[in-house]
């Protein structure tokens, strides 16, 4: 028995160690390869722009190791050019298609864990954009989705839940009157991507408190759009909380209402409920009342069971061990966070940015069009550093220190280094351009020509 609970804590110690090295490990989600169908679509996706609040990589976490750490997951090079590079492979541009802005307002990886199995989660919000011949961007559609599978190990789903998420966000798009699109007020894309006002871009009818109907949401969408189920009405009960830790709040229970007016059978399988004033959530088996925060919600929840506490009670105690760990970890008061956008819930405190611990990097690019003639450009990264080969329709990814002066050469085949000194900054991307034939062999180039050159590349 001692040797046994001397191997749990050196179990224990190992996992205590290991969890801070790989929490700096960065999951890559990947996107290439995934199906993507649209048969009935009368467009081409011109552009993937990124207008999150924070247009960080990282888009959420995933579970790794036996420990079940939690690691910062991303997209590459970036979530916009991910996207771009899955749309242009697989929904080439026709003659006939309608051009369109695809805006990402929010893109989450998400993995929750139960004591026996994970849960893969992946949501994605996208508004779309008309673009016409002037470059005018019109509102076309706001679209969401949310993939999400279970198993023993499901971190290797993300990639094609996202594209699935994609191809039901474009799937809604496949249905749009463009002509009612084109007659809405164009902005400039900038204006588009930044959510300026008068970009005529969504509103939400649920918003409008004045204008609230009493009934049940089967969906999230029921419920954004202000569409409640009305027949049967709803006869909502509540009663006081006793829960420890509860103390002062309310359970809501919602019932069909009999044809007499009294309360029948209990309310089942419904995303939430209107009372017609009061709107509520159901969250792990029960009804939860929202309150408006910012441009979404916010409501009191439980909290759900803490991998690290499971982890640890399964190898002090088996089964019974992990179950008790997750009781205690679990339904606890938690403020959670309603995202509008995709309907996704997460607690308050991550839910603009999912991994707050891990700062934004510093990206400089070095890429060389596919067009580029002649062997292979060699460069030098940087004062001191070894000399690196850059091939045509290739790039080379650098993450120095923002604020720092950074030097790059290109070494041509006679005559001296050709240096070109660069300050990047972790606000956006640094793209640099090599053309080692051209008149600028390597230039410094704006955020628009960078990413949509290294797109061309990454497709």
């Amino acid at each position: 028995m001692l040797r046994i609970l001397l191997t749990s804590l050196g179990l224990l110690g190992l996992l205590a160690t290991a969890r801070p090295a790989a929490a700096q490990q960065v999951y890559h989600v990947e996107l290439s390869g995934q199906p993507l169908a649209l048969p009935t679509r009368t467009f081409f996706i011109k552009q993937v722009a990124d207008g999150r609040p924070s247009r960080v990589p990282i888009v959420g976490t995933v579970l790794r190791g036996m420990g079940n750490v939690p690691r910062p997951a991303d997209l590459q090079p970036s979530p916009a050019l991910a996207l771009q590079a899955v749309c242009d492979a697989q929904l080439p541009a026709r003659p006939t298609d309608q051009p369109v802005l695809a805006v990402v307002r929010a893109l989450f990886v998400q993995e929750n864990m139960t004591f026996t199995t994970e849960q893969a989660r992946d949501d994605l919000g996208l508004d779309f954009y008309l673009l016409d011949a002037a470059g005018q961007a019109h509102f076309a559609l706001s679209a969401t989705e949310t993939v999400a599978s279970k198993g023993m190990e499901t971190t290797g789903r993300h990639g094609r839940q996202l594209v699935q998420a994609l191809q039901a966000c474009l799937t809604q798009l496949a249905a749009t009157d463009w002509a009612s699109a084109a007659a809405r007020p164009g902005v400039p894309v900038a204006d588009a991507v930044a959510g300026r006002p008068g970009d005529a871009g969504p509103a939400y009818p649920v918003l409008a408190e004045a204008g609230r109907r009493a009934g049940f949401y089967r969906t999230f969408l029921d419920f954004r759009n202000n569409t409640p189920i009305e027949t049967p009405a709803l006869v909502v009960e509540s009663k006081a909380n006793t829960h420890q830790g509860w103390g002062g709040s309310a359970v809501y229970l919602p019932y069909l209402q009999r044809p007499d007016g009294s309360a029948g059978e209990a309310l089942r399988g419904a995303w939430g409920f209107s009372d017609g004033k009061q709107l509520f959530i159901y969250q792990r088996n029960g009804y939860y009342l929202l309150l408006r925060h910012e441009d979404g919600f916010r409501f009191l929840g439980p909290s759900g069971p803490d991998p690290q506490a499971m982890t640890t009670g399964a190898l002090l105690g088996g089964v019974a061990g992990g179950l008790a760990a997750s009781a205690s970890t679990s339904n606890q008061p938690t403020d959670y966070s309603l995202d509008l956008r995709t309907g996704r819930v997460a607690p308050l405190e991550l839910a603009t940015v999912r991994v707050p611990a891990v700062e934004r990097p510093t990206q400089v690019f070095v890429y060389r069009p596919r067009a580029a003639k002649g062997p292979a450009a060699r460069l030098r990264l940087g004062a001191g550093q070894p000399v690196r080969e850059l091939a045509a329709g290739d790039y080379l990814e650098l993450a120095p220190v923002a604020g720092q002066p950074l030097q790059i050469s290109l070494l041509p085949l006679t005559g001296p280094e050709m240096p070109l000194t660069v300050v990047p900054t972790s606000e956006a991307p640094t793209y640099l351009e090599c053309q080692p034939t051209g008149a600028a062999p390597l230039r410094q180039v704006d955020a628009t020509t960078g990413a949509a050159a290294l797109t061309k590349i990454v497709k």
